[in-house]
């Protein structure tokens, strides 16, 4: 569904994510984790259009290279994207954002996904008419989720979903709603500091040092590996990446099958 390659992205000239390559797949879930300012979001907002790329592709399935459109644009070919923050329309309610959400679509289709995302979060039925502001924070992002979701993404990036979360919450979210979202066949690629929790949702991982993909593999596999739980539990940056010629695969391209 999403193949990028070579993708190099920063701010004012300097780049943070370095040459990084992926190919995602319908149904399936690939998580991004790594170290605090390892350039997570950032690749993130360099796949949503948000910053413009230093070099390299990404291609979308059906729109083919869409590296040089913007983020409208991207949205319209199948592509969502949902932020760590300022993810809602606080002072709109529930069912403004959602239908909001498909300001691209005729009236009737408006209707007939309104009722699907209802159908996939069926807990905001029932806060139709609150105003989005006074949410919980798994209520907001499962909002924010339903609003993206109305364009029907064939491709779903999501930056920090569980942010502010609960443990509770946060497995509630990743565990129902991500199964939810692989069932419907779309391509999820999920950028979470919590990593021991996204990798047991997830189908693939990949790990990001230094804005380079150091290591890439299943989730399962991953998290099993003691190497990588004493990097994430108690190692560093430079620990991983001074190990790095040991565990990388394919530095700097990762796969998601």
């Amino acid at each position: 569904m999403l193949t990028v390659r070579d993708l190099t992205v920063g701010y004012n000239g300097v780049p943070i994510v370095h040459g990084v390559s992926l190919e995602l797949v319908a149904g399936a879930t690939a998580c991004v984790v790594g170290p605090n300012g390892c350039g997570k979001s950032t690749l993130l907002k360099g796949l949503a259009g948000l910053i413009k790329p230093m070099g390299g592709t990404v291609e979308l399935t059906g729109r083919g290279d869409i590296t040089t459109m913007s983020t409208a644009e991207r949205a319209a070919g199948g592509m969502g994207y949902v932020p760590q923050i300022d993810d809602v329309f606080k002072p709109l309610t529930v069912e403004e954002n959602i239908v909001i959400g498909g300001y691209a679509l005729p009236r009737k289709r408006v209707a007939i996904n309104k009722e699907r995302v209802l159908e996939l979060f069926p807990r905001l039925r029932t806060m139709l008419k609150r105003h989005a502001g006074v949410l919980s924070g798994g209520e907001r992002k499962m909002l924010a989720m339903a609003r993206v979701l109305m364009l029907e993404p064939t491709v779903l990036l999501l930056d920090e979903p569980t942010a502010g979360l609960t443990e509770e919450m946060a497995t509630r979210l990743l565990d129902e709603q991500l199964a939810e979202l692989k069932a419907s066949g779309i391509a999820v690629l999920l950028v979470e500091q919590r990593a021991n929790l996204a990798m047991a949702s997830a189908d693939w991982a990949y790990v990001l040092a230094s804005g380079r993909v150091r290591r890439s593999g299943s989730a399962a596999e991953l998290r099993a590996d003691p190497s990588f739980s004493h990097i994430f539990l108690g190692g560093t940056e430079e620990t991983f990446t001074d190990n790095a010629a040991d565990t990388t695969q394919n530095e700097g391209e990762v796969r998601c099958s």
